[in-house]
């Protein structure tokens, strides 16, 4: 699953064994030769610039399609999230050797290839960026005193800058915590007017109002910025909180590494998000005559949200060098068989990439997040090619990029490998292999303005496959999966007017972290998983009817 900031940070690639534009006839022969058919399979492993030969997989990874389906879920499992795809960062080779893996499965089974110049492969620019530290500044002006010079890391960390990077100056106004949330009735920029100017905010959101969940991410803030006209936004850290101090130095370390953005010019401008520490903030608020106390009442209540703060201005400089990479979705096709709705096609979603390498050189095998839904999506895709001829078409679509800020899910909603008008629903799965056994996750809920039809027939299938359906992470009590609509692939095709269900089992300890292993899968609860899918993507491709936004009832 995407964290909860976006690519503006936390989670940005390194690009290992970069040169130049890496190519598949270049990388992959001496990368990978599977052959799941003859039921063997040899990977190859990158470390820096050197690519080794391995040797097989075979005693290790077994995929053999004579052996029963529980055991090739528990292969692709293991295989996914095992050392040699070395935490699948997207743009590496190891993305591009799960994308080998992913196409080799969809190859054995029979579908058919539904990518770019008759393969399974779709492929999408990158660039691998590398911030150049020495022209990153970050300059305060102020009308009662001399300009300040902030230092980049130790006062302020800078993010967002993709491609191309920035130079803005402008004025600074307060917006409390930066918020926007209809539903909840705040709106921090009531009455403002950002436009053209820097907005100052706290990061998280006020104490107690989980209902902000959603909308007090970093992605989100920044939307509602970039909505308001501004030209950039300033979070406040709180040194007292452990998670913030976590985040501010993730993000240090991160940019100290090449990052990954999209290269095509689609994609949208390289938009500053500056993280500040206390003694910066104090100073941005020194000068225009406000203190910075301790506690976050306090200090909300010393600010005048919405009026800029007088004589204060902050001059922000990020150049960049930037390397051209690629990634790949995957997407094959199981023909329908009705003349009349054989045109049509549900999609079947899931994202193949995880978070890489960490900080101490472990690796973050991501067996929950997302080597479950990737295992998901790979048995629901065998066992539907082996069924009963079903209506509709289906499409299975394993893209990557999806911890970056969702980009294989929008370029190909960008870019679709069928018409997107022929789409009638889909069904994305992410990280569904923990937490409650029985029960999982789904958005949209009776609650959210998108709820549809294929929810409903979820939450009917769900006894008849052994898993009830709720509105909560199983993980987190009353946490709503709707929180979590604008952080998977589905959110891409549901902005494309495309109904669509979420299936998602909630957060845990493990979260991005390198103790998501394989271990810890609860290995029924993902086979009744692929059986809840199957269900739903049978159902959906046989009724006569798509599926349609409706109301709970």
């Amino acid at each position: 699953m995407m964290p909860g900031i976006d690519r503006c940070g936390a989670h940005a690639a390194r690009a290992p064994g970069l040169s130049g534009r890496l190519s598949r006839r270049r990388v992959l022969p001496g990368l990978l030769m599977l052959a799941l058919a003859a039921g063997a399979c040899s990977a190859a492993r990158a470390q820096g610039t050197a690519v080794q030969e391995q040797g097989t997989l075979l005693a290790r990874h077994e995929i053999a399609t004579t052996v029963p389906v529980a055991r090739r879920i528990d292969a692709h499992l293991e295989f996914l999230a095992s050392d040699d795809l070395g935490g699948r960062e997207t743009g590496t080779v190891h993305s591009l050797v799960t994308a080998q893996y992913v196409a080799s499965v969809f190859r054995s089974i029979g579908l058919k290839p539904a990518g770019e110049d008759g393969t399974f492969f779709q492929q999408y620019p990158m660039s691998a960026n590398r911030l150049l530290e020495e022209s990153t500044t970050l300059t305060l002006s102020g009308a009662q005193s001399d300009s300040v010079a902030f230092s980049h890391f130790d006062d302020f960390i800078v993010s967002g800058y993709e491609n191309t990077g920035f130079d803005v100056s402008g004025e600074v106004v307060f917006a409390d915590y930066g918020i926007v949330n209809e539903t909840a009735g705040v709106d921090d920029y009531a009455g403002l007017d950002v436009t053209g100017r820097f907005v100052l905010a706290f990061s998280g959101r006020p104490s107690g109002r989980n209902d902000l969940r959603g909308s007090s991410q970093t992605r989100a803030k920044k939307a509602a910025a970039i909505a308001r006209g501004a030209i950039g936004l300033l979070l406040m850290t709180d040194p007292a909180d452990e998670s913030s101090r976590n985040l501010y130095e993730q993000l240090v370390y991160q940019a100290r590494h090449p990052t990954m953005s999209l290269a095509n010019r689609e994609q949208l401008p390289a938009y500053p998000v500056v993280m500040l520490q206390a003694g910066p903030a104090a100073a941005i608020l020194g000068a225009a005559g406000l203190g910075l106390d301790a506690e976050r009442a306090a200090r909300a209540a010393a600010l005048v949200p919405g009026r800029a703060l007088t004589g204060v201005s902050l001059s922000l400089k990020a150049a960049v060098e930037t390397q051209l990479t690629h990634a790949d979705n995957i997407v094959g096709v199981l023909p329908g068989t009705d003349p009349a709705l054989a045109g049509e096609y549900v999609i079947l979603s899931a994202h193949n990439d995880h978070i890489g390498i960490a900080r101490d050189g472990r690796i973050n095998n991501g067996a929950d997040d997302n080597a479950s839904g990737t295992t998901t999506l790979l048995a629901a895709a065998e066992v539907l090619a082996a069924g009963p001829p079903l209506r509709r078409s289906l499409l299975f679509l394993s893209v990557s990029g999806e911890e970056k800020g969702l980009w294989g899910s929008a370029w190909w909603c960008g870019h679709p490998t069928v018409p997107l008008d022929q789409c009638v629903g889909d069904i994305n799965i992410d990280m569904v292999g923990r937490n409650d056994p029985d029960a999982v996750g789904a958005t949209p809920s009776p609650k959210h303005p998108d709820f549809n039809t294929m929810v409903q027939r979820a939450v009917a299938l769900g006894p008849e496959a052994g898993m009830h359906v709720t509105w909560t992470a199983p993980s987190a009590g009353d946490d709503l999966v709707d929180n979590y609509y604008q952080r998977s692939d589905h959110y891409n095709f549901a902005l494309s007017g495309i109904p669509v269900v979420f299936f998602f089992s909630g957060l845990h300890e493990d979260y991005h972290r390198t103790t998501d292993t394989v271990e810890k899968i609860n290995r029924d609860k993902l086979y009744r998983m692929v059986a809840l899918v199957n269900l739903l993507v049978a159902d959906t491709a046989n009724a006569s009817a798509r599926p349609v936004k409706t109301t709970a009832g």
